[in-house]
């Protein structure tokens, strides 16, 4: 089963143009790969929004644009971090028993390498990758180095039967600045549990969630 994973960046609503964007890449990228199932991703984390999920409005729209889509869909309703999108999907698939022969994640070209790193680590046992973490480094040197891949403009990593599809998001200086940060303390989730703890806990209280 060829799976892909769309990772959320708040409750999408159409008004919001560079989200729209970004699912309309998503789109394309799912039209060309022709997935089995397609998961969306999100919690309710918009505190002006409350009932309404990252990962049910972006399934909404992608069913609105291509109504074959709805019998794809599956949900991840819990997640509220990159690594909880990655994990909480990989859950998602182990509970319904479905060995994935493929997986293509869809997220923020910013976000690629950190989400490349996470899903090597997170995925590496249902998709049989037998990647370590110095070549999972390996990896991401060679694009630095050999394929200059500039990750403002887009970004494509893979390895076997796993892909990172980054789409450009025109994100501001600002933005990208504060994303580096948050890469470099949420691949430490691997590492340092309570680390992971302290951060949901900030992000729970962002959100204003119980």
């Amino acid at each position: 089963m060829k799976v892909i994973i769309l990772l959320g960046y708040g409750v999408f609503t159409e008004d919001n143009l560079q989200y729209k964007e970004y699912l309309d890449e998503a789109l394309k990228i799912i039209d060309k790969s022709s997935p089995d199932m397609v998961i969306t991703t999100g919690a309710m984390t918009n505190k002006d929004k409350r009932g309404l999920l990252e990962s049910s409005s972006q399934r909404d729209y992608l069913v609105k644009c291509d109504p074959e889509l709805a019998s794809k869909m599956q949900l991840e309703n819990h997640s509220i971090s990159t690594p909880q999108n990655i994990l909480f999907s990989k859950q998602l698939l182990q509970e319904k028993s479905i060995q994935p022969e493929s997986i293509t994640i869809i997220c923020d070209s910013i976000r690629a390498p950190k989400v490349f790193y996470l899903a090597c680590t997170y995925l590496n046992d249902i998709l049989h990758l037998d990647i370590s973490e110095e070549e999972i480094y390996s990896r991401l040197l060679h694009h630095v180095t050999d394929t200059k891949m500039d990750i403002t403009k887009g970004a494509h990593y893979s390895y076997k039967n796993l892909s990172i599809e980054g789409v450009n998001l025109h994100r501001s200086i600002d933005e990208v600045g504060l994303q580096v940060t948050s890469s470099m303390i949420e691949v430490g989730f691997t590492k340092y549990p309570q680390l992971e703890e302290e951060f949901l806990k900030w992000r729970k209280e962002q959100f204003e969630m119980n």
